[in-house]
């Protein structure tokens, strides 16, 4: 089953919606002593514990993680979560990610979670 490592910049809801499900691995950086760290890190990490990185941030995640791609280092794949974004959708793409597929299928990967909804709209 995948594990996944979430950004601190976002919101701890996702993460409390993820974790109704007990026997999905989840944890945010803070939570590992990652608060304030930088980005390259934070991929590092994921990829050590061999973790899905979750994450809002465009501009410099996705650069950050191909240049591990391209350096041949290990990048377990990042989901990055669309702004603004519904939680309990996203908490759902989630959970059905971690039970319907692999680590091997994320495997240097940038992964945008496309919201067929989000606050209070429909698409």
């Amino acid at each position: 089953m995948l594990r996944f490592l979430v950004d601190e910049g976002l919101e701890f809801a996702l993460v409390a919606a993820v974790r109704r499900d007990p026997d999905i691995d989840i944890v945010r950086a803070q939570e590992t002593g990652l608060t304030n760290t930088p980005d390259e890190i934070l991929l590092e990490r994921a990829a050590q514990e061999g973790r899905i990185f979750l994450t809002g941030d465009v501009n410099s995640v996705v650069g950050f993680a191909y240049d591990r791609v391209r350096a041949g280092l290990p990048m377990p794949g990042v989901f990055i979560v669309p702004t603004p974004f519904d939680v309990g959708w996203v908490a759902e793409q989630v959970s059905k990610q971690a039970y319907a597929s692999g680590e091997d299928e994320w495997r240097d990967q940038v992964v945008f979670l496309r919201a067929y909804r989000t606050y209070g709209g429909t698409p």
